[in-house]
């Protein structure tokens, strides 16, 4: 119920509102009465659609925020949150669509720089995202980053499958590196630990396992073996271990077996790549290694004098035997392949060898007897047989009995065959080779034997044995050597028997100027002529060569060294 008093204040509040609605009204209809103008409404403002809001807070493009990693026109990078708002006010690491951003205060991101948060390091690169998981080359060095694109820092680190070692600020370190005892390499270009293969690594070769530290001591890897020193530098060429000889190839490394070439010469090497030495069996075949010194191993080949016996081998450095052709002459080496000398009967037939192992065919004087061995064939000759126009009769014994040696003792010097045959009486008893002088030095004519000398000084000064002048500055010597040892003979000057090799003298080998020295008395008659059609009735002798290995050695027809060669003689 309303009292009085109440019901006055409500009329009085009923007539002020008619009041002021009258007002309301009241002005637009006087307005338009009286004909003053209705003022003028300025027009709204356009609305915003690109750019940034008045407080930097969000970044409208065609009327809408965006959201998200955006680089804008200033050329930065920015990340807006699903409302299209920029992180701001904070530091460091951010994830958007599978990329992973570093936020800085402002709300810009980091591009090409490092950035730390949370004592963390990172990098962006130029589109602003993180290295993650990843190995990255920045500012020359390799660097490495988690799967929270953390930077990663001291020890093996591994990423993606590859293996880093990695500085305490972060650097890969690269090539040879020691680890816990123990070394690895790691690419110069990539930083990525190498495993399982060569490395060939400031001119040393090196090979890394299968989990990647260096190969020291032996290693078989497959079919190959190799041998690296403590610093796991790889062995190359000749080495020695445990007193065997060892050769590893000088591009790979690898241990040799079987048979190597080196320098020309060949070696054989076992499976575990110990090289042969002495005799030894490949096959069928016999083989022969030097035993010892700088060539200790190698395949020995052609003729070689080895225990006091001689053998021949082919280019091959197989062990040859039964009959051989070399040089001109014939050979048989027996089932062992040693080089037969003197008498050997051959399927019912007899020969005759001389110490170098040739066969001698026409007449022979062996021991005071005389043979005639066929031309041909070689076979010593029995019963009766025509030589030259005269008739002879031999013995089943092959000895031709119905004459002996008579006469003066003459030695004829063919210069230009360099043979020498020495007669007694008209029978031819002996042919050397030798070596008379270049250019024709030594003089032709007739001449006799002036003297008996055991050694004598030649020019140089040079020494040699066995000597007798024919002239005042020639005579016979055997071959001159730079000292009076009787090891020091030059092998070259050896193996130049049967051609002119001297200053004008005419050398013998040892054995041969002995022979010459102790049977062809002072006085017998020297005669030096030139046939080089035909070398003398009893042929050219052999030329077996000497070892060059050592260049300075016993003549091999010294009597002191080889008492056979003067017995055979």
């Amino acid at each position: 119920m309303i009292k009085r008093g109440d019901k006055m204040n409500f009329k009085k509040w009923i007539s002020l509102c008619c009041m002021a609605f009258s007002l309301t009204l009241a002005v637009p209809i006087a307005a338009s009465a009286t004909g003053t103008p209705e003022a003028e409404t300025e027009p709204a403002a356009p609305v915003q659609t690109n750019g940034w809001s008045e407080d930097h807070t969000y970044y409208l493009q065609d009327g809408k925020k965006i959201t998200g990693v955006h680089q804008l026109s200033d050329g930065y990078y920015y990340f807006f949150d699903g409302s299209g708002t920029l992180l701001t006010g904070r530091q460091g690491y951010v994830r958007y669509n599978k990329a992973a951003y570093f936020v800085k205060p402002d709300g810009t991101l980091l591009r090409n720089s490092w950035g730390k948060a949370d004592g963390n390091y990172y990098y962006a690169g130029d589109s602003a995202k993180l290295h993650t998981n990843t190995a990255a080359r920045i500012g020359g060095k390799i660097y490495c980053f988690n799967t929270k694109s953390v930077k990663l820092t001291n020890g093996l680190k591994k990423i993606k499958g590859n293996t880093y070692l990695l500085a305490a600020s972060g650097a890969a370190k690269t090539g040879i590196q020691l680890y816990n005892g123990k070394r690895y390499f790691f690419n110069t270009s990539n930083g990525r630990m190498m495993k399982n293969r060569k490395i060939k690594y400031n001119g040393k070769l090196f090979f890394a396992t299968t989990k990647g530290p260096l190969v020291t001591g032996w290693k078989q890897v497959g079919d190959k073996t190799y041998y690296a020193d403590s610093k796991g530098r790889l062995k190359t060429g000749w080495q020695t271990y445990q007193g065997k000889r060892y050769y590893f190839n000088q591009r790979t490394g690898a241990l040799r077996s079987g048979w190597v070439n080196i320098d020309g010469r060949y070696y054989y090497y076992t499976p575990s790549g110990s090289v042969k030495t002495g005799w030894f069996k490949v096959g069928k075949n016999t083989y022969y290694g030097t035993p010892s010194g700088p060539l200790k191993g190698a395949r020995l080949i052609e003729f070689q004098r080895i225990g006091g016996k001689r053998y021949l081998f082919n280019t091959r450095g197989v062990l040859l035997t039964g009959w051989q052709n070399r040089n001109g002459h014939r050979y048989y080496m027996d089932s062992k392949g040693v080089v037969t000398t003197g008498w050997r009967k051959i399927k019912s037939q007899w020969y005759f060898f001389e110490s170098s192992g040739a066969m001698k065919t026409g007449w022979l004087v062996h021991n005071g007897n005389f043979y005639y061995m066929n031309p041909k064939t070689g076979a010593m000759t029995t019963g009766r047989k025509t030589i030259g126009g005269q008739t002879y009769t031999f013995a089943s014994s092959g000895i031709y009995t119905q004459r002996t040696l008579s006469g003066s003792w003459v030695v004829k010097v063919n210069r230009a065959a360099n043979v020498i045959t020495v007669y007694k009486g008209n029978i031819p008893v002996k042919a050397f080779l030798c070596s008379t002088g270049m250019d024709n030095a030594t003089p032709l004519g007739t001449f006799s034997i002036r003297d008996k000398l055991w050694r004598h000084e030649l020019n140089g000064p040079t020494w040699g044995y066995f000597c007798s002048h024919i002239t005042d500055d020639i005579l016979f010597h055997s071959i001159p050597a730079p000292t009076t040892e009787r090891t020091a003979v030059p092998s070259y000057k050896f193996n130049m028997l049967g051609q002119q090799a001297s200053q004008g003298c005419i050398r013998l080998a040892m054995g041969d100027a002995k022979w010459l020295y102790d049977t062809v008395p002072v006085g017998s008659t020297v005669v030096v002529y030139d046939d080089a059609s035909y070398p003398g009735p009893l042929g050219r002798p052999a030329n077996f060569k000497m070892n060059e290995d050592p260049v300075y050695y016993y003549d091999p027809t010294d009597p002191i060294a080889y008492p056979s060669y003067s017995t055979s003689k």
